[in-house]
């Protein structure tokens, strides 16, 4: 009898591999500037908004860019819950998806962000996985084959890394 049928293949990588299970909360009733400031302080570039029992949505960078930043709102008087991805309408996947699932959802979805879950069955947030995770475990699985595509790759996580990780200008 084959044991090893049910185990995932060692060239199958899973989303809970890679992904972040550190989850950065805020309350709904936080304001954007807010939010801001916590991603900046936590180097994160997701935030969960709700209590600690009921997840209610997610706000992303892009979040704040697109519906503060460019319409010049006042971001101290907006509240979060007018920008938040409801958890109705936000992309999951399965802890035990592949990563290349995982690619294929944000690529389809113009995202950079997946909610990973427990399973289908269990909406219940349980990590983050983003591009960089991905050009992360990218960039370890090229070095050892090719150096080149190997920084190349590293170049891309480190663009979509939060601003406030990195100095824009090497004299600052």
């Amino acid at each position: 009898m084959n044991t090893k049928k049910n185990l995932p293949s060692e060239n199958i990588v899973l989303v809970e591999s890679i992904m972040s299970g550190k989850l950065t909360k805020i309350d709904a009733d936080s304001s954007a500037l807010e939010v801001a400031k916590k991603m900046s302080e936590n180097k994160v570039s997701v935030i969960l908004t709700g209590d600690q029992d009921k997840i209610e949505g997610i706000v992303t960078e892009r979040d704040l860019v697109k519906n503060i930043c460019a319409n010049d709102v006042l971001a101290s008087k907006t509240p979060v819950i007018s920008i938040v991805t409801n958890l109705s309408s936000l992309i999951t996947i399965s802890k035990h998806s592949t990563i290349e699932e995982a690619a294929y959802l944000m690529l389809k979805n113009g995202v950079r962000h997946l909610a990973v879950v427990e399973d289908e069955s269990n909406k219940n947030i349980i990590g983050i996985i983003t591009t960089t995770d991905l050009a992360k475990y990218l960039s370890k699985k090229l070095e050892p084959i090719d150096k080149k595509s190997s920084v190349l790759v590293q170049a891309l996580y480190v663009a979509e890394e939060p601003a406030e990780e990195r100095d824009i200008a090497a004299d600052r």
